[in-house]
């Protein structure tokens, strides 16, 4: 197997068509693995990124893709102790994981963690959220003399097997009779109306989405919602994100943002935001239903809430899956090593200074 390193855009984007094939092959692939929503990725993240794309001797086109990020923990201010190596995604994404054409998955695999033992430098591989059952062979590749794998608590990721209709939905899963009154009322009221993200609206419903999120999370940094306006936008040009809001009026009171798969049936509803002030018709609650109502009656057949285990997603139906969390540790790390003989250097010349200064205060 061939790896080359990708570690620019317009290498990042020639990658595009091998990568949307290969996606589409890879039955373990989610939204967050696509090359629309690393590609975003790659364009926010602080992370020093590259790609490792992976074809077989001869051939042309490309059988795989991994995005992988490197960061720097420092101790002194020069000094790098320690080097940490990411999964593509973190820590926006829900589901992390790599591409690959089935029929090569072992050659692959066998090839990345190959490359990534010898060839890149790290001290901790931290493979968070990661969806996809080709974990287990993988790991089987680090050697326990030479890394310490660690397993943290895994992430629970509730979702719904959606049913052929709404009313099959309405009566087998939705069973909170508060969320079934508040949509039956918003659908009384003519004030109140829902649309959809579309090229002649897309900045308007960009922001107004936005604005709604800070509403509910208002310590959010500016850094992050910028990085959700980067890769929201790659999405929908690559016709892969679904972004419909509650209106009252001319009034919006609830937003949500959800990456969508048509052909594999998928839909990730990734983020949401409401109007407290509305609180008593729960916007929050009737857009997630109209989202569900809308993913059934598109022929979507899991429904995603993605990680974490807020009370009102099992409201809907949802049942847990889970996310897996490793840290891979180098027994040997060879950063530290050279990390450990920069301090020394580090606290020589300071004692050379020291000594300069001292003897120049004496003759003063």
């Amino acid at each position: 197997m061939q790896i080359s390193i990708i570690d620019n855009f317009e290498q990042f984007n020639r990658l595009k068509e091998d990568w949307d094939a290969v996606y589409s092959a890879d039955p373990y692939t989610t939204s967050f693995v696509s090359w629309a929503w690393q590609r975003g990725w790659c364009e926010v993240t602080p992370y020093k990124w590259i790609v490792l794309a992976i074809r077989p001797e001869g051939m042309s086109s490309y059988v795989a893709f991994m995005t992988l990020g490197r960061s720097f923990v420092r101790k002194f201010r020069f000094v790098t102790i320690n080097c940490e190596l990411h999964l593509g995604g973190h820590p926006l994404s829900c589901h992390t994981g790599f591409v690959c054409l089935p029929e090569y998955t072992e050659q692959v695999i066998s090839a990345i963690a190959a490359f990534i033992q010898n060839q890149i430098k790290w001290d901790r591989f931290f493979m968070r959220e990661m969806f996809d059952p080709r974990l287990d062979i993988f790991l089987r590749y680090f050697s326990h003399k030479k890394y310490r794998i660690d397993k943290m608590n895994s992430t629970p990721c509730p979702y719904i097997p959606l049913p052929a209709s709404w009313e099959q939905y309405l009566q087998d899963f939705l069973s909170n009779k508060t969320i079934k009154k508040n949509l039956r009322r918003i659908e009384k009221v003519t004030d109140f109306r829902i649309t959809q993200i579309q090229a002649d609206n897309y900045d308007k419903h960009i922001d107004i989405f936005l604005s709604l999120h800070r509403l509910r999370w208002p310590l959010l940094p500016e850094q992050t919602l910028n990085s959700f306006r980067v890769i929201f936008q790659r999405c929908f040009e690559n016709h892969c994100l679904w972004l419909p809001i509650l209106w009252n009026g001319t009034r919006p009171i609830a937003a949500m943002a959800i990456f969508t798969d048509r052909k594999k049936g998928n839909f990730f509803a990734y983020s949401l935001g409401w109007d407290d002030k509305f609180a008593k018709l729960s916007p929050g609650k009737v857009i997630v239903a109209y989202s569900i109502k809308y993913a059934i009656e598109n022929g979507f057949r899991i429904y995603d809430f993605l990680r974490g285990d807020e009370e009102y997603k099992y409201y809907f139906g949802a049942i847990n899956r889970f996310n897996t969390n490793i840290i891979i540790t180098r027994k040997n790390p060879r950063i530290t090593v050279t990390a450990v003989k920069n301090i020394r250097r580090f606290r020589r010349l300071q004692k050379d200074i020291f000594k300069r200064v001292f003897r120049f205060s004496l003759s003063y």
